[in-house]
């Protein structure tokens, strides 16, 4: 489970965390917690998921080149300055490029504009 924020004020720009996760540091909130709390956070993430977009990219290809690009387009938009780089969730952990690997350029062509993201990266 991810964490909960409020959506009044997720729409106005602020996260106010409701619920902060289960796989948070020992001593958090935990799965049975949630689920004690379900019918109160329901209503609330049933309208944070009303303000969310979810943007999917096609990608047929192996995993280790598909979490490289996972990695270096969330480590962009985490860098973003203002809104965009302070809801990116900071204590996710990606498996960007290893030093060993060759830089891949990476093209986002013909899909909707994201904010914050660029057309090109380097994963």
């Amino acid at each position: 489970m991810k964490s909960r924020y409020d959506p009044a004020e997720f729409a106005e720009g602020r996260k106010e965390l409701l619920w902060p996760g289960m796989w948070r540091k020992p001593g958090q909130a935990r799965a049975s917690e949630y689920l004690e709390q379900s019918a109160e956070l329901a209503p609330a993430l049933r309208e944070l998921l009303g303000l969310l977009r979810f943007h999917l990219l096609p990608y047929d290809g192996e995993s280790r080149p598909r979490k490289r690009i996972e990695a270096a387009i969330a480590l962009h938009l985490r860098a973003h300055p203002g809104v965009v780089g302070a809801f990116q969730e900071s204590h996710i952990h990606y498996s960007g490029r290893a030093s060993e690997e060759e830089p891949m350029a990476v093209e986002f062509v013909g899909y909707e504009t994201v904010q914050g993201l660029a057309a090109s990266l380097e994963a």
